[in-house]
């Protein structure tokens, strides 16, 4: 086709993309939008950024989407992908009816409106669910609310596969992988959807290369392997972990994984004799062949990574390509991306794990600790977490899983952090939150949960419906303004007013956000429990 007929063929479609503002061409095809005039966003919901991951590319790297012709709507939410219908807690809970698939490699686009003519920030997040639950159409994950609230920055929120789909490794899936990897098909979801962003950014009026990848929880736990990937290097320039830090629950070993691969495939018919081997391609074709959803009831069933009292039946797998080696083993050698960080965690993370009763005397807590940690670190956290000091074994036990779990992670990668970029010629800055408010709304529905796991969601997202007092409010719009300032400049601030300390190691402040003064500063924080952790390593749980 000569330049004069491929004009004549773009020009009109050039022209209706400039007066249209729902409309927008990606590498794939044109996609038609919302648009909110009245605050002030468009919104692209359930764009396809990669094929769907079904029949043979299921536990294969996510390839590219197939091209279409005319105008894709995106009005309305993909599925989410396929997951139990319930989980231990109502962060990870799909609305009743939300639709689930297999067929599930979709992100949402957020962007004020009109689109200021400047190239805007990205912030491209990534759901949390215990790598089992979640999807980028939860409500608490609408970007809309930051677009309108900030008016500079344009948020994603993507999708990525999960449990048995994301998370399964064996020999012959290595053997048939281009690259030798196997098992984390989650974390490559993430990074082709950072592929995508890195390639269309411009076409929603954002700066490709000012991309601020952040998550919570299970998202969170993939930024961070993000930052001891160099296959990630160069997606995004900014990261955010909230409760997901360097932490023993993040990833298993690959032997671990074909554990798993094994006894999915004997409860689902796919081996026929007791010595089912995993680099059997036969067996690999029938579990192919499977219904999603036979798969997706085995989840329950298979041994939990690494034995000990993990329960975390899927994460990532250590295969030596996409995660090199164990993550606190990396992340203490200073292997971690050279970009500004910002970390944190939650008052009261571990009250949603906790499944200790309130009511247990002395003699019946001392037993339950050691029954669950065993004779060796049981008489330890006894001595370190006795019941005598919380109000009771409920609040006992949920502190010491919180800071085992997320508390004094986010303590020692921060310091991993700075002691790995100290000799740098630019090292780029730490920050630490301590997120320490209990909602009204908490107070009044369920008080003993407090600052719960994933409680400061709702004001990152700027959540009206969950922020009912002036206070919260206030403290929400704080919070929105540190997140998308340090998305801007690498620095968290608010207002001009509010600003969170970088972390050193000679003063080790962290900045708990709460109603009022919104930041204040701690030094040393939690030193003597994370201290005790560091000693005595981070269990599974």
């Amino acid at each position: 086709m000569s330049r004069t007929a491929l004009l004549i063929v773009l020009l009109p479609l050039a022209l209706a993309l400039q007066q249209q503002p729902d409309l927008v061409h990606v590498d794939a095809g044109t996609i038609r939008g919302n648009i909110d005039a009245a605050s002030g966003t468009r919104s692209f919901l359930g764009i396809p950024f990669a094929a769907p991951p079904v029949g043979n590319l299921r536990w294969q790297s996510p390839q590219p989407v197939q091209p279409w012709l005319g105008v894709l709507n995106t009005t309305k939410f993909s599925a989410a992908c396929l997951q139990p219908p319930g989980t231990n807690d109502d962060l990870s809970d799909l609305p009743y009816g939300t639709p689930v698939s297999e067929d599930c490699l979709y992100l949402n686009v957020y962007t004020p409106y009109p689109v200021p003519s400047t190239h805007l920030p990205i912030m491209v997040f990534v759901h949390g669910g215990s790598f089992m639950f979640g999807s980028a159409m939860d409500a608490e994950y609408n970007g809309a609310h930051i677009a309108s609230l900030t008016r500079d920055v344009i948020v994603v929120v993507v999708n990525y596969r999960l449990n048995v789909f994301g998370f399964l490794a064996s020999a012959v899936l290595k053997q048939q992988s281009p690259d030798g990897s196997a098992g984390n098909y989650g974390l490559q979801d993430q990074r082709f959807a950072l592929q995508w962003v890195k390639r269309n950014a411009a076409a929603f009026g954002g700066n490709s290369n000012l991309v601020t990848l952040f998550g919570e929880s299970a998202g969170s736990a993939s930024v961070a392997l993000h930052l001891l990937s160099p296959l990630s290097t160069g997606l995004y320039h900014r990261a955010i972990l909230q409760s997901g830090a360097f932490s023993s629950w993040i990833a298993t070993t690959f032997n671990s994984s074909v554990a798993k691969y094994i006894a999915v495939a004997s409860i689902v018919g796919c081996c026929p004799t007791s010595s089912c081997s995993d680099s059997d391609p036969a067996v690999l074709a029938c579990l192919r062949a499977t219904d999603a959803y036979t798969l997706l009831a085995t989840i329950g069933s298979v041994p939990t990574s690494d034995g000990g009292v993990n329960k975390i039946e899927w994460n990532f797998v250590i295969d030596g390509v996409e995660v090199l080696g164990d993550p606190l083993t990396l992340a203490a050698a200073g292997a971690i991306n050279n970009v500004p960080v910002l970390l944190g965690s939650n008052g009261d993370e571990g009250t949603i794990f906790s499944t200790f009763p309130a009511t247990l005397n002395a003699a019946e807590y001392d037993y339950a600790i050691n029954e669950v940690f065993g004779p060796q670190l049981g008489p330890l956290l006894l001595a370190q977490y006795p019941l005598s000091a919380y109000p009771d074994s409920y609040q006992a036990s949920a502190r010491l899983i919180g800071e085992m779990m997320f508390n004094c992670p986010a303590r020692q990668s921060a310091k991993w952090m700075v002691q790995g970029r100290a000799n740098l010629l630019h090292p780029q800055p730490v920050y630490v939150y301590f997120f320490n408010y209990t909602s009204e709304l908490t107070k009044q529905i369920a008080p003993q949960l407090g600052s719960f796991h994933g409680s400061e969601l709702y004001l990152v997202f700027d959540d009206a419906q969950y922020l009912v007092t002036p206070q919260e409010v206030q403290l929400g719009k704080a919070m929105v303004s540190l997140w998308t300032m340090f998305a801007k400049t690498g620095v968290p601030s608010a207002s001009g007013r509010h600003h969170m300390a970088e972390y050193s190691m000679e003063t080790q402040l962290v900045s708990t956000l709460d109603v009022g003064s919104i930041v204040t500063y701690t030094s040393h924080w939690k030193e003597a429990n994370c201290d005790f952790w560091n000693a005595v390593g981070y269990p599974n749980y």
